[in-house]
């Protein structure tokens, strides 16, 4: 179901870190915006497996994705 869909995961640590490796699985396309992320999807990233915004979530970002995780502590994203 994923598999060549757009994953957006707002945030670059904690619980979406642990989302990065079961989406690669199915192949989706993985974009990841957050100014900072963990040492595995910079890894990910420099592998062009991931792609990565470094920069906070704007409106609009969500444009064309299929399935969105957030996990920031900013109570204004996730709204």
């Amino acid at each position: 179901v994923l598999h060549d869909r757009l994953v957006l995961l707002i945030g670059g640590k904690g619980e979406i870190v642990h989302k990065v490796d079961a989406l690669l699985e199915c192949s989706a396309r993985i974009r990841v915006i957050a100014p900072d992320v963990d040492d595995a999807i910079k890894r990910h990233a420099a592998r062009g497996e991931v792609e990565w915004l470094r920069r906070r979530y704007v409106p609009g970002d969500l444009a064309g994705a299929f399935l969105v995780f957030a996990a920031t502590r900013d109570a204004a994203v996730h709204d």
